[in-house]
């Protein structure tokens, strides 16, 4: 899935729109940009299957994001992906110049979860997973702070 993410970020038509790290794929592109029809062919390649570490099927999230684009052209797609432990990479980008190449399906370096290793948990992903709920715990209860205050 994440050299899914990759190939769609660094294309021609969305290296502009997009960042790629060791973190995180992240495109926030324009409705009606060539991008946004790259974001359409990656919708189409993804598998229709949960994502545990993000709790989400990421296919059904970049579906209703192309959805809001039915509303109006000048509205924007925001797609992200995180792996489930840092990707190392020899630098970001936000362009199409990258000394990097995507990783492929298959790579011993692509350690994102895929339809085949749903609710299978190393340590790292584990941990990583109780700092994500922690962290919306606290965010929760900010928000009823405030408005019950």
């Amino acid at each position: 899935m994440w050299d899914l993410y990759v190939s769609t970020a660094t294309s021609d038509a969305c290296a502009a729109d997009s960042t790629v790290n060791g973190y995180s794929v992240y495109i926030l592109t324009s409705c009606d940009s060539e991008c946004a029809d790259k974001i359409k062919d990656l919708a189409e390649a993804l598998p229709n299957c949960y994502y545990y570490y993000e709790f989400m099927n990421k296919k059904q999230d970049v579906l209703e994001e192309l959805d809001d684009c039915g509303e109006s052209s000048s509205y924007h797609i925001s797609v992200t992906i995180y792996p489930d432990s840092p990707i190392e990479f020899a630098s970001s980008t936000s362009s199409s110049e990258s000394d990097t190449e995507p990783l492929l399906s298959g790579d011993p370096a692509d350690e994102t979860l895929d339809s085949s290793t749903v609710g299978i948990a190393s340590s790292a992903g584990l941990s990583q997973t109780f700092v994500g709920i922690d962290q919306m715990w606290s965010f929760l209860l900010l928000q009823i702070a405030i408005i019950l205050a």
